[in-house]
């Protein structure tokens, strides 16, 4: 049971190497000079990931109790990881994103507004450390 377990976690691990190389690969190779800022990188980002996971198994956990406690919840439930799924094979079939998918939050910004180096730098972003760690926790 435990090599399956460990076969498991390893196919899982290769798998999820070309997402890793995406998410991080580029940010990190552009922020991080030297060994002190990957190291600030790696441990915030480690942290926000723990805080996100923290903060999604809190709201489930309340979402179950509360889907037990409802009996009528129970088939929104369904259907809302139906939807979740339906949306992700939709996704890996067409390897794009739907057009209304698109557009949501792209209500507010409108096109020429915003101009390249308008505003001097501020402190934090002079400091590649400070940079490095702010960026590992967004």
């Amino acid at each position: 049971m435990l090599q399956g377990l460990l076969a498991t976690a390893a196919l899982m691990g290769l798998a999820g190497t070309p997402h890793c190389l995406a998410m991080c690969g580029a940010p990190c190779a552009a922020l991080c000079r030297s060994r002190a800022q990957a190291l600030a990188w790696q441990a915030t980002r480690g942290l926000a990931y723990a805080a996100a996971g923290a903060l999604a198994a809190a709201g489930l956990q309340g979402v179950g109790l509360l889907a037990q406690a409802a009996p009528a919840l129970r088939p929104l439930w369904t259907l809302l990881h139906l939807a979740a799924l339906a949306l992700g094979l939709w996704l890996l079939w067409q390897g794009r994103q739907p057009a209304w998918l698109a557009r949501v939050g792209r209500g507010g910004a409108r096109p020429g507004t915003a101009q390249l180096g308008a505003t001097p730098p501020l402190r934090w972003q002079r400091q590649p450390l400070a940079r490095s760690a702010l960026a590992g926790l967004l």
